[in-house]
């Protein structure tokens, strides 16, 4: 997929929510949003839809039923927060993104400075007890803990409306991998979307998904 020039000008094609939103009760709620994002990006992304939700790769997640679970705390990257930040200011086309429970730093606009952002990311995680590196496409993040998002959908799993159905994962990314992972060892359906992850079926793009999602949401109306 396409990434935008930076992660607040990321926008869904005009057809994703009402198509999340008819997934969602054509399964009985059983649709949640697995992401590198915060919870509250991702609400904004798909307001008015309120869903389950994982985010910061599940350092934070939202029940179906409304609770919200946190694995970590912000104050935990307190200490590296200000030379991470002066790193960025020193090379031109860097964006620092702060989430709170992770700081990434994208490098989309200065590709030359990957291993520079890899190398300065891994050093700060030397200084905080706890957090780990988690590389993404263009873009190497500190999260404040070493949730990821196969745990995210494992949690999920032994929860309602999701516990006893078989584990279904979509993704496109390599932050993507572990949870297509934990799917198919689980004899789920881990999607794999495009050429940079591996699953044991894969769709070629974004208009492929929207259709085969379309299908799901066909077949359960037909009663299965």
């Amino acid at each position: 997929m396409a990434l935008a020039p930076s992660p607040d000008q990321a926008r869904l094609h005009p057809g994703t929510v009402p198509l999340l939103g008819r997934a969602s009760a054509a399964f009985g709620g059983a649709l949640a949003l697995v992401s590198g994002r915060s919870i509250q990006q991702l609400d904004n992304l798909v307001s008015p839809l309120r869903l389950p939700v994982a985010g910061v790769h599940g350092l934070e997640r939202r029940t179906f039923t409304g609770m919200c679970v946190t694995h970590a705390t912000s104050r935990t990257l307190d200490a590296v927060r200000p030379s991470l930040r002066e790193f960025v200011d020193s090379v031109p086309g860097l964006l620092l993104e702060d989430k709170g429970l992770g700081i990434a730093i994208h490098y989309r606009s200065a590709p030359a400075a990957a291993q520079a952002v890899l190398s300065t990311v891994t050093a700060a995680s030397g200084n905080v007890a706890g957090a780990s590196v988690q590389q993404g496409e263009m873009v190497v993040e500190l999260k404040a803990g070493v949730r990821n998002k196969a745990s995210a959908v494992s949690d999920f799993m032994q929860e309602p409306p999701f516990r006893g159905r078989t584990p279904v994962f979509v993704g496109d990314d390599v932050t993507d991998q572990d949870a297509l992972q934990w799917v198919s060892e689980h004899h789920g359906f881990a999607v794999a979307v495009g050429r940079k992850v591996t699953g044991n079926f894969r769709l070629e793009g974004c208009l492929d998904v929207a259709r085969w999602i379309e299908d799901l949401i066909a077949a359960e109306d037909d009663g299965g």
